[in-house]
């Protein structure tokens, strides 16, 4: 094995880790507060795309959620008010999910723990350079399997595409 791909190898392993570690700890700050990750996820991705609402479908490509597993999460969010269901304009079957004023202070009260457990943990980290190596990192990723990209994600809104 060459040296580059034994770096490589090395970088799947720590990326592997890095993912598993997140989500330990985003677990973790979740159950304080009741929900599952992958409610506060779609709390996140409706945070950052604004009222207007969005469809499902282009929840589950962002989240990264099976169909079932979405409808699932959405009927949880839904039943605890964090959500809501409006129909969409420009497809008379179909329903476009919001944040309630409920699910925006959850998201707020999550994010501002989240927010500071990773300041403390990550206090040593130059946290500019590391944000713009990780959206790097995801890009590269993105380009398989036609996933919506997120550079942007923080300095504009959302794109949905």
């Amino acid at each position: 094995m060459s040296g580059e791909d034994h770096a490589l190898t090395r970088l799947m392993a720590i990326l592997g880790r890095l993912g598993r570690l997140n989500e330990d700890f985003v677990s973790e700050v979740c159950g304080r507060h009741g929900i599952q990750p992958s409610e506060f996820r779609v709390l996140s991705l409706l945070h950052e795309t604004g009222p207007d609402g969005v469809r499902p479908a282009t929840i589950g490509r962002w989240v990264l959620q099976t169909a079932g597993g979405l409808a699932a999460t959405l009927r949880r969010l839904e039943a605890d008010d964090r959500i809501e269901r409006t129909d969409d304009p420009d497809d008379g079957r179909g329903k476009l999910i919001s944040l309630t004023p409920s699910g925006e202070e959850l998201h707020d009260v999550i994010g501002g723990d989240l927010a500071e457990r990773y300041r403390f943990a990550l206090d040593h980290v130059d946290l500019d350079r590391a944000l713009d190596q990780v959206i790097q990192l995801t890009a590269a990723f993105e380009q398989f399997g036609n996933h919506p990209q997120s550079s942007s994600w923080g300095s504009a809104p959302v794109p949905l595409s």
